[in-house]
């Protein structure tokens, strides 16, 4: 094992996505088969697990908080400095795993994690993650796997949009309730382009909003 990773929880003790299965055609079918509010997420390209008490062996972890072996590491590279926020380690958990290590999510212990301090919570990186778990399955995918990859992937964010709205007109119940509802339909969105654009699209994609994201945080340092 190269790696390992607890739940990550926000500050109301909601589970937060925290590792997850590459980018893959099949990996979103399996995402396909539950639901917003599942009590167990544990299949697709990002999961967490409320309940279980057995480590799940994963092909990445967040990076928000991770223990990794020393030796993995000198063997693997480090991150890929390229990646400016978000989807290094991804990338990074799928390079581990080529080199033949194994990384685990260990859900029965659980770490706090304030989401977007990082970005300070800035409309430019409602994106940024998507556009990394696309520049990623661009490199490892061909033309038709990625085509299809980047449809299937639109139809589950749009089904769990629909999902999650309409829960949230039943009494006590709130869309924004569901982990990742309020960027579902931004997701649908940008994941249809992609679709409707080649591979390499996901490179300069990524450079853009990585510009966009930088300039926003510079004018917050200054003002």
């Amino acid at each position: 094992v190269a790696a390992a990773s607890p739940q990550i929880v926000g500050l109301a003790g909601k589970p937060q996505y925290c590792g997850g299965y590459a980018p893959s055609p099949k990996n979103v079918l399996k995402q396909l088969t539950y639901l917003p509010f599942s009590k167990n997420r544990t299949r697709g390209i990002g999961i967490y697990s409320k309940y279980s008490n057995r480590a799940i062996s994963v092909d990445w972890l967040m990076a928000a908080l991770i223990v990794i072996r020393r030796k993995a590491i000198k063997e693997a590279g480090a991150l890929d400095e390229s990646f400016f926020l978000y989807g290094e380690d991804m990338e990074f958990g799928l390079r581990l795993r080529h080199h033949g290590w194994q990384l685990h999510l260990l859900p029965w212990i659980r770490a706090l994690h304030y989401g977007g301090a990082s970005s300070a919570k800035l409309q430019e990186t409602n994106i940024m993650w998507l556009c990394g778990v696309f520049r990623i399955a661009a490199r490892r995918l061909g033309r038709f796997s990625y085509l299809l990859f980047s449809l299937l992937l639109a139809f589950d964010f749009s089904m769990k949009f629909l999902v999650a709205s309409i829960a949230g007109f039943y009494p006590g119940n709130k869309t924004e309730d569901y982990p990742g509802s309020r960027n579902l339909k931004i997701y649908a969105k940008t994941a249809l382009k992609f679709a409707l654009n080649k591979p390499q699209f996901a490179e300069l994609f990524y450079k853009k909003n990585e510009q966009r994201l930088k300039e926003a945080l510079c004018d917050i340092r200054q003002g």
